[in-house]
């Protein structure tokens, strides 16, 4: 039981440290080089894209489920070609989602005073919705198997993203640092998940737009289990994050940067604390292992 864990653990722990050091080091990049009105724009803005995910009305994690479960050739085929033709159009409904909610953004009394030009949002939302979607993709690692390689492609993007930022803000970029940040992000995420995703499975196909009858099929099929997951998800977004883009609509964006700031350290700690449960719940999903003495495990 405990070698199950071990690696995924290592691979979890890892990931997060390298969250960590990313968010403090840019916390001093963003003192160094934004002004706090200019990073209150951005970190509501930001907040929005934590959202996305959410479109998908819990697909992914019942998807994960099914595969983790299943031992058949065939079945596990079957639902990686449903997850690609489902996530295909959910690449481009993120595009729109976030473009109309960026231009929303822009048009609050706050952000349209800033001077920024609606352009920026827009290129921001649209890098953001790739990285998201690099992300959900790379998370199909997860229902194959290998949640390490999910989290150490995590700590990759978590340096990346610092390293990006890091170059922009000394070439004086400000805020149009971070789109780069975020291209930098899903270039890296999307190209490499394909890869090993494409290691583990038979004829995966990077995207797939054909949406036949078996796909309705199917999809009213994990339905059920989805919309479980969604409302799950829907509350752990009530509580943990909505309130920061309450905040950036009540107040000015410096008062909101100093409450995100705050917030993005709890969020850090929470992380740690919940990194068994996180790694655990793939393999109670295989059946694998006993099922009752793990869960006391992840409880203690």
């Amino acid at each position: 039981m405990f070698a199950q864990l071990y690696k995924p653990f290592v691979a979890k722990v890892g990931a997060t440290v390298c969250l960590l050091i990313s968010n403090i080091v840019c916390l001093r990049l963003f003192s160094r080089h934004l002004t706090p009105t200019e990073f209150g724009l951005f970190i509501v803005a930001s907040q929005a894209l934590t959202y996305l995910p959410y479109l998908d009305g819990g697909v992914r994690t019942a998807t994960n489920c099914r595969l983790l479960a299943t031992n058949t050739v065939q079945e596990r085929s079957r639902l990686v070609e449903f997850s690609q033709k489902f996530y295909s159009w959910f690449g481009l409904l993120a595009i729109a989602v976030m473009s109309a909610v960026m231009t929303s953004y822009w048009m609050t009394p706050n952000v349209h005073g800033s001077g920024e030009p609606l352009s920026y949002f827009l290129l921001f939302g649209a890098t953001g919705a790739a990285v998201v979607f690099a992300g959900i993709q790379s998370l199909l690692l997860v229902g194959l198997g290998s949640q390490n390689a999910y989290f150490w492609i995590q700590a990759a993007i978590a340096l990346v993203n610092l390293a990006t930022l890091a170059i922009a803000f000394k070439f004086g970029l400000r805020l149009w640092a971070f789109p780069l940040a975020n291209a930098a992000m899903a270039l890296l995420c999307w190209p490499v998940s394909i890869s090993l995703i494409r290691a583990r499975t038979e004829h995966f196909r990077s995207s797939d737009f054909h949406l036949s009858a078996n796909f309705w099929v199917q999809f009213r099929d994990i339905r059920r289990e989805a919309i479980g997951s969604f409302w799950n998800q829907l509350a752990m977004l009530f509580l943990y994050s909505i309130e920061i883009v309450i905040v950036g609509m009540v107040t000015s964006p410096a008062e909101a940067a100093v409450y995100a700031l705050l917030v993005r350290i709890l969020a850090i700690i929470r992380t740690f604390v919940q990194s068994l449960g996180e790694i655990t719940w793939p393999i109670l999903a295989q059946s694998k292992s006993d099922q009752n003495r793990l869960s006391h495990i992840v409880l203690r």
